[in-house]
């Protein structure tokens, strides 16, 4: 097999290349929300976040975040009767027929305790269906798996829309 260089003479000029179209972003618009987002994850955590807030606020709810992003939770519920450390999490599609959330963080996905959060929110995007669980049923787990999108009797079911865990609804 033999390579053979362009001579100068034989490359094409720069406008006679053929010019290759860069593909669109992708825009994804879920149902019963008209706010489009790209698939970065960092986008998305922030989507859910705002969603998390529009749902607890709605409620009565006060809602506080901590200063800066070293804390393991995201929000502070007062529910009136207590402080909740909630941290948000999301799926936004199916892996293996389940919707897989990931209950740790950093590199090695660190399972949560109760030392650090006291609730872990979970929002399958595409069905817009909340999981409210408490961290000392996930615990000691680093991921948990949910199936909104199919009759269940899995164990996170009972914490599907579980807005009661504040202790109002």
């Amino acid at each position: 097999m033999t390579f053979r260089l362009c001579r100068e003479e034989e490359r094409p000029e720069i406008s006679e290349r053929p010019v290759i179209p860069k593909p669109e972003r992708q825009i994804t618009r879920f149902p019963g929300h008209p706010m489009p987002f790209n698939h970065s994850p960092k986008s998305l955590g922030e989507w859910v976040e705002v969603c998390f807030l529009e749902k607890t606020t709605e409620r009565g709810f006060t809602v506080s975040r901590p200063w800066g992003d070293n804390a393991r939770y995201d929000f502070i519920v007062d529910s009136g009767t207590r402080l909740w450390r909630v941290q948000v999490r999301s799926s936004a599609q199916l892996d293996a027929g389940v919707f897989r959330i990931a209950t740790g963080s950093g590199a090695h996905k660190r399972p949560y305790t109760a030392r650090e959060i006291d609730l872990l929110a979970a929002l399958v995007v595409p069905r817009r269906v909340w999981y409210l669980i408490p961290i000392q049923e996930i615990a000691p787990r680093s991921s948990i798996q949910l199936c909104p999108h199919r009759p269940s009797r899995r164990r996170w079911e009972k914490f599907r829309d579980n807005w009661a865990v504040f202790g109002a609804d």
